[in-house]
């Protein structure tokens, strides 16, 4: 116990304390509390501290057996190891904590292996036959190289996330919410102790031939293992079918993934995205680029590590998406064609809000109504945001909400390229400041910009001020108290209700709705509820519940209120009155035809229990197989009435392109749409006009591939 009063000893309890009171005084809420993040900083100061601690202490009892130099230096490394901890639970005292249980857990899971790796390195270290300066200088190459070494998975292979002693896990710049440490984290802690357990017995003085054995040993499995995780050939493997879009333009599916009228629409829209973007910047290159597309968010994280996002890796050429995410295609396609004039290691220029922004200028819109310029000058208008310069600056996209960040920078990037042409944005994204590529500074250009939006600042509604407010009053994720509780709450309950435990779903999403207020949660419980047949109860968790009252949840609710409303009360004229509040709301195209579809054409019905039953399907409540019959069960108080018919062909229509029958939704548009020419008159109804402008462009698109004569309809190899 003599170590107390050793001086390396009180000064190692003094880098503890001042590492631990810096990352919770100075860091966001998500960092200072008793988490995932605060472990993972934790273990990263202490992987240095400890290696240099134990190798040191090592060099001063080289003579002693090894046995003893680990026993006489485990207490010490665990007790300081173990002060960010104490000063923790100090701290919870005065800033809340949401799940201290878990905060102890992913400590113990995180810190304490950095710790024992540490120890044994530096030990190793220690009793080699090397001068004091020498051992430090090895220790410095080490503790870099291994650390370099662990992050090349996640430049190399598909993953975003890596392994590392320094650190446990790294999770990638895209964070899912509910962190969780896989089997591969525990493989990667085991087999580095074990390879330096097998290094420890070869520096042992007089080590035998199996001492050596075991060290090769653990040598060839740790290098097949880091082989295999930097490489993507279960990937391969699973996404083994290709379609050649174009040439150096590959997309890498799952054979029987994609229907083949699904196929025609990905490929044509991709040919598409790629010569708009390259007219758009002036493009000359002809990039590779891989497309990897995966059937559901749950092959995407088992195979990149995400849930949440899509992912491109300019410096790879690759681009990581889900099936149910091909809107975002476009925008991931632009980080790819632009990588040439990116910055090494990345290919990405180091403004995030450049790299993003540049991307964003190419989209079609922002919600599929409104414009990002719209959007912008809203957010302007609500006071939401004063400018983009801080948003363009290196680490301030971060520091906004990220729907904010993304509209303003493509916005502001829109502006640039439109103004001053494509060529110079590429200069400045090259690397180029302002004042070099447009010979004025950001603060200008930013006036500019924020003049071109005038027009869009028009006088702003009820409505137009709750569409902007739910889009864009949203704090940073590293703003965020309870982050990963929620994460993982809603995790838990998703799963339990894939697993048709809805009692239990429904319990989970009751706490995290408590604690976080979050609109899922709540949707969540609407759900679990249903599939229970308590529709009176799920129209009381919208209607009494604190977090579903907040504006932001009850502006996105109106359509779920009004089909409880149906279920439970069975009263159609409350129920249109939250359906149409909700159409007027406009939150993005989706929602809207949802919306404009219940007020019209169920809100138009004059028997109610057809209506229930359709909306029993639509919730997967008591599934019908004949969608014709189902729908058309469904008659209207007003044989004339345009907007009831049109509602309900469109939701017949759409139950084709849900399993892929593209060109029979087409057909069934189209000829439908003809037998309801005679019904259409003027009509001043709210949202008609929006509603065919919309459900036409779709169709339109359609009808332009599959006239389309290059397409080849066998194109999957």
């Amino acid at each position: 116990m003599g170590f107390w009063n050793r001086r390396e000893f009180s000064l190692g309890a003094a880098y503890y304390i001042a590492v631990s009171l810096s990352i919770i005084m100075f860091a966001g809420p998500l960092f200072r509390s008793l988490g995932f993040e605060y472990s993972g900083f934790i273990a990263l100061f202490a992987s240095i501290h400890l290696l240099y601690f134990a190798a040191n202490e090592s060099i001063l009892r080289r003579g002693d057996s090894i046995e003893n130099i680990l026993k006489s230096l485990s207490l010490p490394v665990i007790i300081l190891s173990s002060i960010p901890l104490a000063v923790s639970f100090v701290s919870a005292l005065f800033i809340p904590n949401c799940s201290l249980w878990d905060g102890i857990l992913f400590y113990i899971e995180i810190v304490y292996p950095t710790a024992l790796i540490a120890m044994l390195c530096g030990t190793a270290f220690g009793i080699a036959p090397c001068s004091k300066r020498n051992t430090n200088i090895y220790l410095t190459l080490f503790w870099i190289g291994t650390l370099f070494m662990s992050l090349l998975p996640g430049y190399f292979s598909a993953k975003i996330y890596s392994f590392g002693w320094q650190y446990g896990y790294f999770p990638g710049f895209v964070w899912d919410e509910a962190m969780e440490l896989t089997s591969g984290y525990w493989v990667s802690r085991g087999l580095g102790v074990f390879l330096i357990g097998s290094w420890i017995l070869l520096a042992i003085r007089n080590s035998g031939k199996w001492q050596k054995l075991v060290f090769i040993f653990a040598s060839i499995i740790s290098v097949v293992v880091f082989g295999i995780f930097t490489s993507d050939i279960f990937l391969d493997k699973y996404l083994a079918a290709q379609i050649e879009v174009a040439p150096n333009v590959t997309i890498n599916l799952s054979k029987g993934s994609l229907t083949a009228d699904e196929i025609q629409v990905v490929v044509s829209d991709t040919r598409r995205y790629i010569e708009e973007i390259r007219s758009v910047y002036g493009l000359k290159n002809n990039s590779e680029v891989q497309i990897y597309l995966f059937p559901t968010s749950d092959e995407l994280y088992k195979y990149v590590g995400t849930r949440e996002a899509s992912i491109s890796k300019p410096w790879r050429k690759s681009i990581y998406i889900t099936k149910g995410n091909l809107h975002s295609l476009k925008h991931e396609l632009a980080h790819i064609l632009l990588a040439e004039y990116g910055s090494f290691p990345f290919d990405i220029n180091w403004s995030t809000g450049l790299t993003e922004g540049a991307a964003v200028a190419i989209e079609d819109d922002f919600d599929g109504i409104r414009s990002g310029d719209e959007m912008a000058a809203r957010i302007l208008q609500m006071k939401l945001a004063s400018g983009v310069q801080q948003v363009m600056q290196f680490s301030g996209f971060a520091s906004n909400a990220s729907s904010q960040s993304y509209v303003l920078a493509g916005s502001f990037s829109h502006f640039l390229i439109h103004q001053y042409g494509g060529e110079k944005f590429i200069n400045l994204y090259s690397g180029q400041d302002y004042e070099e590529v447009y010979q004025k500074s950001l603060t200008s250009l930013e006036a500019e910009w924020i003049t071109s939006l005038n027009s869009f600042q028009t006088p702003m509604d009820h409505y137009d001020s709750l569409r902007t407010f739910f889009y864009f009053k949203r704090t940073s994720i590293l703003r965020q108290l309870c982050l990963r509780r929620i994460g993982k709450l809603l995790k838990n309950a998703d799963e339990a209700f894939r697993d048709k435990d809805y009692t239990l779903a429904d319990s989970l999403y009751s706490v995290a709705a408590s604690e976080s207020g979050r609109g899922r949660a709540i949707q969540g419980r609407v759900l679990s509820l249903l599939r229970l047949n308590n529709f009176t109860g799920a129209l009381a968790v919208i209607d009494t519940s604190a977090s579903a009252q907040e504006p932001n949840n009850k502006t996105a609710l109106h359509l779920l209120r009004g089909d409880m409303i149906v279920l439970a009360t069975g009263e159609l004229q409350k129920a249109s009155a939250e359906w149409e509040k909700e159409m007027k709301l406009e939150l993005g195209d989706s929602y809207f035809m949802s919306a404009f579809i219940h007020r019209y054409f169920f809100g138009g019905a004059k028997n109610i229990e057809a209506v229930k039953k359709a909306l029993k399907d639509i919730y997967s409540i008591e599934s019908v197989k004949g969608k014709h019959d189902l729908l058309y069960s469904i008659e209207s108080a007003d044989s004339t009435d345009y907007a009831f018919a049109l509602a309900r062909l469109y939701m017949y229509s759409s139950y084709f392109i849900r399993t892929g029958s593209l060109g029979k939704a087409l057909e069934t548009w189209k000829d439908g749409l003809k037998q309801l020419q005679a019904l259409r008159a003027d009509s001043s109804m709210i949202g008609l006009h929006l509603f065919e402008k919309l459900a036409g462009q779709k169709y339109i698109h359609y009808e332009e591939i599959f006239k389309d004569k290059t397409l080849d309809n066998n194109i999957l190899r």
